[in-house]
């Protein structure tokens, strides 16, 4: 081999030592910037798929870390702000696994007439005009029993269905 090849391999790896020195001292003087952690708060999501027309209760919910700057508009923040009240808390709207549980996605209590009737009770309606009766409160997953007397033949008729 000639001495000029030798000279320029040598001159070659001593650059590459070089390279890699000033490389690792370049690294290790930038350290990775850590992420900060955002505060959270603790939030009450459903623990299961909430049907509407379901009656919450304890095992129907969890309570999760959420980031505070995030927190939904009616969140409830802990277990007793939403199960310690009067009337149970009913289910409105489809609430997901993991979802959070909002004061929008509940039936309201005040002059909600299915909130105020019992499992064995029956609301009914006496028809004054076309408007009246109970046909805005039936809500999701309710049985209700249509009974109608018509002029023609004066038959009545009774049958119950489940309101979608």
């Amino acid at each position: 081999m000639r001495t000029s090849n030798v000279v320029m391999l040598l001159i070659a790896l001593v650059c590459a030592a070089a390279a890699a020195l000033l490389s690792k001292v370049w690294l290790s003087g930038h350290k990775p910037q850590s992420a900060e952690i955002a505060p959270s708060r603790a939030i009450i999501v459903a623990a299961r798929d909430l049907k509407p027309g379901e009656v919450l209760d304890i095992k129907a919910i969890k309570t999760v870390p959420w980031a505070s700057e995030t927190l939904p508009k009616g969140a409830f923040l802990s277990k007793e702000a939403l199960l310690t009240s009067d009337k149970p808390r009913v289910i409105q709207a489809l609430v997901a696994e993991n979802e959070p549980i909002l004061e929008n996605k509940l039936q309201t209590t005040a002059g909600d007439l299915l909130s105020n009737l019992t499992p064995n009770m029956i609301a009914f309606t006496i028809g004054v005009n076309d408007v009246a009766g109970l046909a805005g409160l039936v809500g999701p997953g309710d049985f209700v029993t249509f009974s109608s007397l018509t002029t023609r033949t004066m038959t009545r008729e009774l049958r119950t269905r489940l309101a979608w």
